[in-house]
């Protein structure tokens, strides 16, 4: 993710349309930044708050955090996640990847548009 920078744009969701992304500077795990991602359907955001997108913890200010891997050649996201409060190791990783069943659907204007959806394709738990 880019660094010093209050937005960006980035496809993180492999379909070839770019998401508008907003930094919150060491906002998020670990003084980490995080983001929030939108997605832009007629000139209105629609914010993505469930994962990968989001952590998925209520109202802790930010969605997305730099730690996941973004692998545009297989089309998907490697999140990490860290152990609890205070460690400073990872309990394991969960990868996304394009879902061939279900697709995000954003209504504007009565006209339904079509987005790829990213599903849990691996959980991959860490060894104590």
């Amino acid at each position: 993710m880019p660094m010093y920078t209050p937005f960006f744009f980035r496809d993180l969701d492999f379909d070839g349309i770019e998401e508008l992304v907003i930094v919150h500077h060491s906002m998020a795990v670990r003084f980490h930044d995080g983001y929030d991602v939108y997605r832009i359907v007629e000139g209105e955001p629609f914010l993505l708050d469930y994962p990968p997108y989001s952590i998925g913890i209520e109202d802790d200010g930010f969605g997305m955090t730099d730690y996941p891997e973004f692998d545009y050649k297989k089309k998907t996201i490697d999140c990490p996640y860290p152990e609890g409060p205070g460690g400073m190791g990872y309990m394991g990783r969960t990868i996304y990847g394009i879902s061939k069943k279900q697709k995000d659907t954003i209504v504007v204007n009565g006209k339904r548009h079509f987005f790829n959806h990213l599903e849990v394709l691996r959980e991959i738990e860490y060894k104590r």
